[in-house]
């Protein structure tokens, strides 16, 4: 992505350096990159490597112990599946850097693969996986979010079907916990939930069915002290969460009590492919880090994490992609204030950067004096709570965000 330029841009005046300066400047420079390190990794690799471009590493972590300040880490195309924690912090003259290797793709995932499939019935195939992150399980097959089973369908694939979905409508003798609907489908609606956008709409919210009748569920109580947080006539809806609600090839269904994720297959007579299941939120953890820099790499349904002593860290080309995902909205105004990429402490710059498909938000401002500019941002806050593409959380101060 190219800078962007305002057209009434004034160029710095052009200053004349001293020689002798400058040749004092050079040396130490020189001095300073003798003394770093390159360090290489390949996903790939199979022999137990030292770094090196002939033997790399197999995992950015083996980098990450090692790093001293001014030292870079090259990471080869390929996809690697941990938590980044680097060991130590760099310095303002000397930061740690991680960076793609020039011209490939370096993918770091939240995800694990999913394989040892068994057909269920038809095109529903089950596998044994262990999925431990509750209403922020995500499944993926191919590189794209699969939806979760679900009523009435999205109607639209993903990524659209995120945002631009279809929804049911509660008709007349909806009262704010029971929603009245001919068209409701007459199922098994164990463990299932719904996701509102009803009354005032100033925010979404989901809750769990507690009973069902013909063209009636009844939905627990979510409403706050000034009534807001109910059903109404006129409202839209959708339901979630049970196994019969699944109907349609890409949607999924996780069995809590066997461990078995059941997805139906969008190639009739063949199980799913290259499917994977979300992990682990982050793929770096740069709390109580400072003057990291990561550059060129591709975050893929994983985030980072960052705390009050994060500070001076640099994202600078970087493509997150399912940065944060949760099926769950029930606290209101503060609904999902706290997914995406939260940058707490001060002093960060995010550049250049892609970051995109959030439940909540994309990207999240805590720190003070944050520099977010010549980004592309969107596809945030699928769930419909007050979280943004871009939001910025309570102690927020002095940032800066521009052309984006």
């Amino acid at each position: 992505m190219q800078r962007l330029s305002h057209p009434n841009e004034i160029l710095p005046m052009r200053t004349v350096t001293p020689l002798p300066f400058l040749c004092f400047f050079l040396i130490l420079v020189s001095a300073s990159d003798s003394l770093a390190t390159q360090y290489h990794v390949d996903a790939g690799a199979k022999d137990v490597g030292d770094g090196s471009l002939k033997k790399p590493f197999a995992t950015v972590q083996q980098a990450a112990d090692i790093m001293k300040p001014g030292d870079v880490c090259l990471v080869r195309e390929g996809t690697s599946r941990e938590i980044v924690r680097p060991k130590h912090s760099g310095t303002a003259e000397a930061p740690l850097v991680f960076r793609a290797f020039p011209g490939e793709r370096t993918v770091l995932s939240g995800c694990a693969p999913v394989t040892g499939w068994a057909q269920e019935e038809g095109d529903i195939y089950s596998a044994v996986v262990p999925m431990r992150l509750g209403h922020e399980n995500q499944v993926f097959a191919g590189g794209t979010m699969l939806l979760e089973a679900r009523w009435p369908n999205a109607g639209k694939p993903v990524p659209k079907g995120l945002l631009e979905f279809e929804a049911a409508t509660m008709e007349k003798g909806t009262t704010p916990t029971k929603i009245i609907d001919d068209a409701l489908p007459d199922l098994d609606l164990t463990d299932a939930h719904v996701w509102v956008s009803s009354f005032k709409r100033w925010y979404c919210w989901t809750g769990a069915v507690r009973a069902k009748a013909k063209g009636v569920i009844e939905v627990e109580d979510n409403s706050d002290n000034k009534g807001n947080h109910i059903c109404k006539p006129g409202g839209d809806y959708y339901l979630f969460g049970a196994r019969t609600l699944m109907d349609s090839p890409g949607e999924w269904f996780y069995d809590n009590d066997s461990g078995e994720l059941l997805v139906w297959s969008k190639t009739p007579g063949s199980p799913p492919q290259d499917v994977e299941v979300k992990v682990r939120k982050n793929v770096f953890d740069l709390r109580g880090r400072q003057h990291i820099v990561i550059e060129g790499l591709e975050f893929f349904g994983a985030s980072l994490a960052t705390d009050e002593e994060s500070a001076h860290l640099t994202l600078d080309g970087v493509r997150v992609f399912y940065v944060d995902h949760s099926n769950r909205a029930t606290e209101q105004y503060g609904s999902q204030s706290n997914t995406g990429m939260a940058f707490h402490g001060g002093d960060h710059t995010i550049r250049s950067c892609e970051i995109a498909y959030s439940s909540g938000n994309c990207v999240a401002l805590f720190g003070k004096e944050c520099r977010v500019v010549n980004n592309y941002i969107h596809d945030g806050n699928y769930m419909g709570t007050y979280a943004a593409p871009l939001a910025f959380g309570r102690g927020a101060r002095d940032n800066v965000v521009s052309h984006n």
